[in-house]
């Protein structure tokens, strides 16, 4: 099987630089893939890794910048999720780790998104003591 469209990313120095997006059609075979992306200040992201579990067992591991595991997903079923944040004001590089725990080739879809849970909320601008809004009482509560 031909290496797919990244190939070889299979250390954090060499690792492929993605931005938002769906990548379909991305090989894993018995080496691990990483790929690179910064998280914006005041974001979040959630990372899926689409696959078929009947043919390989793919694991996701996210690192910063200093290669220090900040989330992993790593379960026995179809499909792999992590959802990070960033809640700084300086952008966030992470890397993106792909591992094929059984060793047979597979195909998957790699998929980066914005998390819309997360970010600005109903109370805002409430960021620090100065500007937090009053305590709420049930007839009170903001509505979505």
């Amino acid at each position: 099987i031909a290496d797919d469209r990244f190939a070889p990313t299979t250390e954090f120095t060499d690792a492929a630089s993605l931005s938002l997006g769906r990548y379909s059609g991305l090989l894993s075979d018995a080496t691990f893939a990483f790929y690179s992306v910064s998280l914006e200040p005041h974001s979040g992201l959630v990372l899926d890794v689409l696959f078929e579990h009947a043919v390989a067992d793919l694991d996701l591991v996210v690192y910063d910048d200093m290669q220090n595991i900040l989330e992993a997903s790593l379960s026995v079923t179809d499909d792999e999720r992590v959802i990070l944040g960033n809640c700084t004001a300086a952008p966030i590089d992470l890397f993106v780790q792909i591992s094929n725990f059984g060793g047979t080739c597979a195909e998957y879809d790699l998929l980066l998104r914005v998390d819309p849970l997360f970010g600005d909320d109903a109370l805002e601008e409430n960021d620090d003591c100065a500007s937090a809004a009053a305590p709420l009482s049930p007839t009170s509560a903001p509505s979505r």
